[in-house]
């Protein structure tokens, strides 16, 4: 299975969706990019299902049920069939150092898995947690009940006792220390954005006066509250688009936005254009006014800071790491429930001609280029990978020096 050199930690990565699988978000990115940048310093092997969020085909290239070379990383993609004794057979035959699990509540990649740990059905070895804001306020208030019925649970049996929880910022550590008291052990450490923004063209279209060319790129789903955006904009005057990217994963949801999207004026205009590959993204970010998104609680946001990074002002809400962003001329971070100050805000970006807009546009990208969470974040990354599999590398270099007297 490849190079099984001692100085080098295997971490065993359980994630839902991976590349080239495409829809599913933030998520899927941040391991993406932890594999791409990591991946000569740490062995990655990646058990994910063969297809794409929402698809009932396998994915284009992939061998179900095989392990592949996919950039830095083995893959093994599996067929819906039998995931969990899939994942089982993983767990116990297959050469690990760090068990890396994203997400708190998925049922298969999960909850199976720490179910298998503490029944020890599995071998019990290191375990990061990376909840990707599944335990932030307002995620937990989707769906609150059956989530805390199982946090209930959890919590009762010790079903993540001993894993070291990741968390992106203190904000989602202060979540992660609610739910599962003071003594977790956490570790904050931002995730790795996308880079090469800095080297795309010059925007193909103007700003002027009067149009706002707003877009919504993520998941459409109840946290992001794509639906109040949509009223947001009704209230704007002049000429108001919204681009709409990212995949209808919730139906009864998206009821909810065309119900906001047919009551809008004439004076604004609604396209759904579904989800995006990756590398589409920083060209549509690049010809947009204003990235919007009013979310409930995001613990990184990887659409914000890409938006950021392509030179599109955001109007978000503060339930982000992303915060400052007015006074960077960068865009508006502003508290949910003010939705007067999302219409000022919006109503000030259409107003702007483009010599001002360009001047907004070049605080994004200098906020992004310069901010802490961003520069530090591959080498906190490498430190976090370090700190979860210390003692591993310590005794797999004890054993070569021994072997080499």
């Amino acid at each position: 299975m490849g190079d099984t050199r001692a100085d080098r930690a295997t971490v065993l990565v359980l994630s839902q969706y991976y590349l080239p699988a495409y829809r599913a978000g933030g998520g899927l990115r941040v391991v993406a990019r932890l594999v791409e940048t990591l991946g000569q310093e740490f062995h990655f092997r990646i058990v994910t299902t063969d297809r794409d969020e929402g698809d009932t085909v396998p994915l284009p290239g992939v061998r179900a049920g095989e392990w592949q070379q996919v950039g830095n990383a083995q893959v093994l993609y599996l067929p819906p069939n039998g995931i969990a004794r899939s994942i089982l057979r993983a767990l116990r035959t297959e050469p690990y150092d760090l068990l890396h699990i994203n997400g708190v509540f998925e049922p298969t990649f999960d909850i199976v898995p720490l179910l298998y740990r503490r029944a020890r059905l599995a071998p019990v070895k290191p375990t990061l947690v990376t909840p990707h804001g599944d335990l932030l306020p307002g995620a937990l208030r989707i769906k609150s009940r059956k989530k805390r019925a199982y946090l209930a649970f959890a919590k009762a049996t010790r079903l993540f006792a001993g894993v070291l929880w990741h968390a992106t910022d203190e904000l989602e550590a202060d979540g992660i220390r609610v739910v599962f008291g003071a003594n977790a052990r956490i570790r904050v450490t931002p995730c790795i954005i996308t880079t090469g923004f800095d080297s795309l063209p010059p925007r193909t279209v103007a700003k002027p006066a009067g149009r706002l060319r707003a877009v919504y790129l993520s998941k459409v789903a109840p946290k992001k509250n794509l639906h109040l955006a949509i009223g947001m904009l009704a209230q704007l005057r002049g000429e108001i688009s919204l681009g709409i990217y990212g995949a209808k994963c919730d139906p009864p949801y998206w009821a909810v936005c065309e119900a906001a999207i047919a009551g809008l004026p004439g004076h604004v205009t609604v396209q759904h254009h579904g989800a995006v590959p990756q590398d589409e993204v920083p060209r549509i970010l690049r010809d947009h006014d204003v990235f919007l998104m009013p979310t409930v609680g995001e613990n990184y946001g990887y659409a914000i800071i890409e938006s950021l990074s392509a030179g599109c002002p955001v109007v978000i809400s503060q339930a982000t790491p992303w915060r400052g962003l007015a006074g960077a001329n960068a865009g508006h971070d502003i508290p949910l429930q003010d939705t007067g100050g999302f219409v000022r805000s919006l109503q000030r970006l259409t107003d702007m001609t483009e010599a001002e807009h360009g001047r907004w546009r070049e605080g994004a990208r200098a906020y992004a280029r310069t901010h802490p969470i961003v520069t530090g974040a591959v080498e906190q990354s490498r430190l976090l990978l370090e700190a979860a599999t210390a003692g591993v590398r310590r005794a797999a270099k004890l054993k070569v020096t021994a072997a080499d007297e």
